[in-house]
């Protein structure tokens, strides 16, 4: 008996209270133009009674697992059990309110064919949301930032981007994280020696709403993650110490240019509308004295010819 090929990629659709916006997920994996993979589509314990239900009833031929068993494990973990049942030669998740482009498979494959030293390949995102489907803004990541000493102040890698899973697999992925699982990873595969590839295209369609994680997330949750981070990092951490500190200050003082910039452009801006509003006032009195010289002629005009009636 032949033995059936497995597909080279293997794809993580998660979906926790996001059932509307399954279908347009399973779309945009339709219409890829590399078509070597194959599914797993769990839900994460959602409380909306539809998700589980539209999971259950969505038939997709690449789908090959199904995982709707009513505990909310959390993003990271349930994340990491998702990867544990992927054995493809690459490996991506994504939300299920994401949107990929058509080439994002094809151009992220083709990468990772091409450089074996790199562990991961992410691509610029184009953000949108339910009003705007096209998108209204495209974030750029930079070659430069996709190293060891920038992932330590931030991160700036798309999330679901493709690994190898051979590379993931052997990564330390502990640490307690319940949300931005994928900075660690970046900076674990990174500290283990392999690189972090950029397609500057905007390959991936990232769905900004209120539930999106990475804008529900409050200011000690932040606080907290760079903590896990410290912890589990902390010998690179204190390597990079000085230098992190300058690159944290540089970027207050970009900022801060930028806000000087920005409110200089605003008082220009404010000068310029009250120039414009003087000169519509001063045309709107010509207009009006010009209404009532016509408004005199035409009253001149009308007793004109009222004498020249009553003439004859």
């Amino acid at each position: 008996m032949e033995r059936v090929k497995k597909p080279r990629v293997g794809v993580a659709l998660l979906a926790y209270n996001q059932g509307k916006y399954i279908d347009d997920a399973i779309k945009s994996l339709k219409k890829q133009t590399f078509q070597d993979f194959e599914v797993i589509l769990a839900d994460d314990g959602s409380d909306d009674k539809y998700t589980p239900k539209k999971i259950e009833s969505v038939e997709y031929e690449k789908i090959k697992l199904k995982i709707v068993d009513g505990k909310n494990l959390g993003n990271a973990k349930r994340r990491k059990k998702l990867y544990e049942l992927l054995d493809n030669e690459y490996v991506m998740d994504f939300s299920a309110d994401d949107v990929l482009a058509p080439d994002f498979l094809m151009e992220t494959v083709s990468y990772l064919d091409k450089y074996k030293t790199f562990g991961a390949v992410s691509t610029n995102i184009v953000y949108f949301n339910d009003n705007v489907i096209d998108g209204y803004a495209i974030e750029k990541y930079d070659k430069k930032r996709m190293n060891l000493f920038s992932l330590l102040s931030n991160n700036h890698v798309l999330g679901s981007s493709l690994m190898r899973n051979s590379v993931l697999k052997q990564l330390d992925l502990s640490g307690g994280f319940k949300r931005y699982q994928d900075w660690d990873r970046w900076i674990t595969m990174v500290e283990a020696g392999w690189k972090i590839g950029l397609i500057e295209k905007p390959l991936f369609y990232y769905r900004q709403n209120k539930s999106s994680l990475s804008h529900s997330a409050t200011i000690e949750q932040e606080l907290e993650i760079r903590k896990l981070l410290l912890k589990k990092h902390d010998k690179q951490y204190k390597k990079h110490y000085e230098d992190i500190i300058l690159g944290l200050d540089k970027r207050r003082l970009e900022v801060e240019r930028s806000k000087g910039e920005l409110e200089l452009e605003y008082h220009k801006s404010l000068e310029e509308i009250k120039k414009l509003t003087a000169q519509a006032e001063e045309l709107s009195a010509t207009i009006r004295e010009y209404q009532g010289i016509i408004k005199t002629m035409e009253e001149k005009n009308k007793n004109f010819w009222t004498r020249i009636r009553n003439k004859t």
